[in-house]
């Protein structure tokens, strides 16, 4: 389950659970400033849940077996207003800015994302934005895909893989360091990747 603690000094620290979001399994939170709501990824669903009134939702309720990234793994807000969620069945791209207005669009992607006619899934075990602008996401077989903008709701992937020196193609965790370094931690190690000189 899920569910707050208010910090404030005068304010008892009792734990409120969120009962309406009764997953037990519950893996992404991630704070919505446009909208002022919290999203949260479960093994079965995605919710959101705000702190003003308490409620929460089911914004892809009736669309959950076609749609919904079950076992969220994790989540990332870009810059450009949108929420990325990532899965062991794909990837789930929210236009956070259309939600503001009362629309749910999106975009999910499920198989590979630099050769979609395979039909191969694509497992999303993170995902990161570094200063740049740039979107990291890591897989779980497939390695780093660098997620760039090509215009108003088009993105191209460039994959990396052992291939390309990355330690391992099972991938859980990306960070950047104060130089613009992406650091990669996967099943078999480390990996610091420099984007201006393209190696690891």
């Amino acid at each position: 389950g899920i569910g707050w603690i208010d910090r404030r000094k005068s304010a008892s620290k009792r734990f409120h659970q969120i009962l309406d979001v009764n997953d037990m399994f519950v893996s992404t939170v991630v704070y919505d400033s446009l909208n002022n709501i919290v999203w949260i990824g479960t093994l079965n669903n995605v919710y959101t849940y705000n702190p003003v009134d308490n409620s929460v939702s089911r914004p892809f309720e009736g669309k959950e077996t076609e749609t919904i990234n079950i076992n969220a793994l994790g989540g990332c807000i870009t810059k450009d207003g949108n929420l990325w969620i990532s899965s062991a069945f794909g990837l789930l791209r929210i236009d956070l800015r259309s939600y503001s207005e009362g629309k749910l669009e999106y975009h999910k992607y499920v198989n590979r994302f630099v050769n979609p006619e395979s039909h191969e899934r694509e497992r999303v075990t993170c995902i990161f934005q570094s200063k740049s602008g740039d979107i990291w996401i890591g897989s779980n077989g497939g390695g780093i895909y660098q997620v760039e903008k090509k215009g108003t709701d088009d993105y191209s992937f460039t994959s990396y893989t052992t291939s390309d020196g990355l330690i391992s193609n099972n991938v859980r965790g990306i960070l950047e360091d104060w130089y613009g370094n992406i650091w990669i931690t996967t099943i078999n190690g480390l990996s610091k990747y420099n984007p201006k000189e393209k190696i690891f």
